[in-house]
């Protein structure tokens, strides 16, 4: 059972939403959200702020395990996740509103948070005794510069930690950068450049710590509309052939060109 309420009026805009979960084995859980907005109109500014809680149930496989002769056992007392996050940020238009520069802080507590336990065997999903706490601020830019080109890029500065430990797969520094422009009416030409920072994983084979190095990837899309309802797409991914990985043990997609067609009909 769910809610939802908005309310906009002259300058200042609110939300409110919440959920009422019903459970069998486990508690019912409430959860919420509370947003709002306000408007300064004679600079060309927003201030926006956001509060809320959230729930996660344990997986079938966290609860039970595999299979009987798998090294991982399921743990049935295992407790939901809960996280209480906020978050406030501004928004500033220049020229003419062509230009939106924004800064966001955000902030997230999760508790009871659900681990694989490798210091036993058979290894056992658990719940942390201590909170994981994960803040960072993102740094935003969304430029028009004219009807033809436009440029957006941001930055994402992230600290993650559980009771002092850097969490595993949480990259410090995300960055992208998105250009797109259509020459004429019916093409549109889009490059992106993403960029992760290094992070720390766990190598299952010695389960020990490794740094996973930062990657930059560089994607181009094309579309091209033959006429109101079909359009030509091609997409290429990771154009430099990057070689990353995001979890150990995994390799990632390299070097890929794709091409199709999108018909709208209305």
């Amino acid at each position: 059972m769910a809610g939802d309420y908005r309310y906009t009026g002259g300058q200042f805009g609110l939300t409110v939403s919440a959920r009422q979960d019903f459970n069998d084995r486990f508690k019912d859980a409430f959860t919420w959200k509370l947003g709002g907005t306000y408007d300064l109109e004679t600079i060309g500014g927003r201030l926006r702020a956001s509060i809320g809680t959230g729930v996660k149930n344990p997986s079938l496989i966290e609860l039970f395990g595999f299979f009987p002769e798998s090294n991982f056992v399921g743990n049935p007392d295992l407790k939901p996740e809960e996280s209480l996050g906020y978050g406030f940020g501004y928004t500033q238009d220049l020229m003419g509103g062509d230009l939106k520069l924004s800064a966001d802080y955000f902030r997230a507590e999760l508790t009871d948070e659900i681990f694989t336990d490798f210091s036993s065997f058979p290894f056992l999903a658990r719940n942390r005794d201590t909170d994981s706490q994960r803040e960072g601020v993102e740094l935003s830019a969304d430029w028009e510069l004219d009807e033809s080109f436009s440029l957006y890029g941001s930055a994402t500065i992230l600290d993650t930690e559980e009771n002092g430990v850097k969490e595993i797969r949480r990259p410090e520094f995300q960055a992208s950068f998105t250009a797109s422009w259509t020459p004429v009416e019916a093409l549109t030409l889009t490059g992106s450049v993403d960029h992760t920072g290094s992070q720390t994983d766990t190598d299952f084979a010695t389960f020990s710590p490794v740094k996973l190095d930062a990657f930059t990837l560089v994607g181009l899309n094309a579309a091209y509309s033959l006429n109101d309802i079909v359009t030509v797409t091609v997409r290429g991914e990771n154009l430099l052939d990057e070689d990353y990985q995001e979890v150990v043990g995994y390799s990632s997609q390299g070097l890929g060109v794709y091409a199709g067609l999108r018909a709208r009909f209305d």
